[in-house]
């Protein structure tokens, strides 16, 4: 199968103590997320935090919201990372 047939998109929280999974999955439901290729997903504090700061995410508490810089990681179907793409200015071709 093509690339982008096997391709899986995870988006995990950075707020575990407000995003819980019904909150998530209400948030992918109002975005008419495709769940059967789009996971939403959420831990334990401690576990958010390592993988945080093992990608160099910079996490602030900021009045009514959350700032944070971001990071894309593209996983190998050997669990490798494979690429590492920050903030939002790549390009779909980069990452494929």
């Amino acid at each position: 199968p093509a690339l982008s047939a096997r391709t899986r998109l995870m988006a995990i929280t950075l707020d575990p103590a407000f995003d819980t999974p019904e909150i998530l999955e209400a948030y992918g439901r109002a975005k008419e997320a495709d769940f059967s290729r789009f996971r939403l997903v959420t831990g334990p504090a401690e576990e958010i935090d390592a993988l945080t700061a093992a990608f160099t995410v910079v996490v602030r508490p900021s009045d009514a919201i959350l700032d944070h810089t971001l990071a894309t990681v593209v996983i190998g179907p050997d669990g490798r990372v494979a690429g590492l793409f920050r903030g939002n200015a790549w390009k779909l071709e980069e990452v494929m």
